[in-house]
């Protein structure tokens, strides 16, 4: 597993803030010690913009299957780290997203199931309450949700006040829903 010194260390060093935001620096310390703590197989991540959660999540899990619209640099970050033969990484159209997690949701039993380990996601998409409620739906299957920015009105709305989860630290960032 990755340190949280290694990550800001070589994040520094990058000098990119174009790819490097100074608060995905600050989440770090507090992603790498809740989702290892939480022991995951496999992750599936929605929102992977420029991959450093996909890179702690890969550091600390045997896959992470990472989602986004738009591509912002991600492969950068994953090479950086030493992580990319641990993740997939798809950038398409909502649709297509849509498509094979809904084909991950169905296979998920039998013979998919022990070769597709998925026990959270990570859902860091697109802010609105209609993405975060429809992403939702597509990976509750895992039977654990980390969410971000709950304290974000759209999103609060969704996951706070209709789903009732758990908010994490962080300044209320992080909120946490778990299958009963």
């Amino acid at each position: 597993m990755l340190t949280y010194k290694e990550i800001e260390q070589k994040l520094n060093s990058i000098n990119r803030p174009d790819i490097v935001m100074s608060s995905a620096i600050e989440h770090t310390d507090f992603l790498l010690t809740f989702v290892n703590d939480l022991k995951p197989n496999g992750i599936i991540e929605i929102g992977t913009y420029n991959g450093i959660s996909t890179a702690v999540f890969a550091s600390i899990t045997n896959h992470v299957y990472t989602y986004d619209i738009a591509y912002r640099g991600a492969e950068f970050i994953l090479n950086l780290f030493g992580v990319r033969e641990k993740v997939s990484l798809c950038v398409a159209p909502q649709e297509q997203i849509d498509f094979e997690l809904n084909v991950l949701q169905t296979c998920w039993g039998g013979y998919w199931k022990d070769k597709l380990a998925f026990d959270l996601a990570f859902i860091d998409g697109n802010h609105t309450y209609e993405s975060v409620k429809h992403d939702f739906e597509l990976v509750k299957f895992t039977k654990r949700v980390l969410f971000h920015d709950v304290n974000y009105e759209p999103i609060k709305k969704f996951v706070v006040d209709e789903l009732n989860v758990k908010i994490l630290s962080f300044e209320g960032n992080f909120g946490y829903w778990e299958a009963e």
